[in-house]
């Protein structure tokens, strides 16, 4: 097995009015002794991340694109289950589509506290913050594609690590955090236009600003960003999505999935994946992604 995989096997118990819901395929779940038990398994070698929720949750389950799909949440965050629901099967089929067969026959997504990280994902998980549209007004379309944004963000996540692992390196957050937004942007684009997208590109440019000015060490280039937070979430997002435009998304999503999907067990860098896609530019445009990356 690759040492920086694991394979897991999950008993967790809870309270009685409770379920867990923890990364990993669902075994079993049952009621022993005035607690309920819940068995998850990762059977096939994965990155190690391991999370676990509990709560008094509502349940919605439904078949999304031939994946086994179940929505945790808080009885009184119901208003937009329909959304999150049609979410999933848009982003399943984008990702089956443009990215590379979904790797899960089974997804469970969870509503958790605020406090935390807003997203986490990992095998057949997605936990997303109770403040990131549960309760958000989707009578407004940037709310509504927000929900999409956010979802499919994860979905792509979850396939392109799901075999290989990134390398604790200059960039990393290039692959992990910016990578699944661009191609989750794409979406949101097919689905809502490309006014909503416009808007997302704006407020991304707006946060790096405010973030720069804020920052008291030189900033580096994307090439050898190293994890900080308004570089790669805002002006990488920006930059992979204009170079995505420059190169065809079509070219662009190719060249992502063989790079981030093939030679598994080997450690992905994202001056890996750079100069792949900086091979596939053509002549005329190839300064132009140089200085989208290279240069500040």
């Amino acid at each position: 097995m690759d040492a920086h995989k694991v394979i897991a096997k999950l008993t967790i118990s809870t309270s009685e009015n409770q379920q867990v819901v923890a990364t990993g395929k669902t075994i079993k779940r049952w009621t022993m002794n005035d607690r309920n038990y819940t068995k998850f398994e990762v059977a096939t070698p994965s990155v190690f991340e391991i999370q676990i929720t509990s709560a008094s949750f509502v349940k919605n389950s439904e078949i999304l694109e031939r994946v086994a799909t179940t929505i945790w949440h808080k009885d009184s965050h119901h208003f937009n289950i329909e959304i999150y629901k049609d979410a999933v099967a848009y982003g399943l089929q984008f990702v089956n589509t443009h990215v590379g067969t979904y790797p899960y026959k089974e997804l469970n997504i969870a509503e958790i506290p605020y406090y935390g990280d807003a997203f986490y994902s990992s095998p057949n998980l997605i936990l997303i913050s109770e403040k990131e549209g549960w309760r958000a007004d989707t009578s407004l379309k940037k709310e509504e594609s927000y929900i999409y944004f956010s979802v499919i963000t994860q979905l792509v996540r979850q396939k392109l690590m799901s075999q290989n692992e990134i390398a604790n390196v200059q960039g990393a957050n290039m692959l992990s955090i910016a990578l699944p937004q661009v191609i989750a942007l794409q979406a949101v684009q097919e689905k809502f236009g490309d006014k909503i997208v416009d808007s997302y590109l704006e407020t991304k440019r707006n946060n790096y600003q405010k973030g720069r000015s804020n920052e008291a060490n030189i900033e580096s280039p994307l090439l050898y960003a190293d994890g900080s937070d308004y570089l790669e979430p805002n002006k990488g997002v920006v930059a992979l999505y204009e170079i995505s435009k420059i190169l065809s998304p079509k070219i662009f999503n190719q060249s992502v999935s063989y790079y981030m999907t093939t030679e598994n067990g080997q450690l992905k860098t994202f001056k890996g994946l750079y100069k792949l896609l900086l091979s596939k530019s053509p002549t005329a445009k190839t300064n132009s992604i140089k200085n989208k990356i290279e240069h500040l």
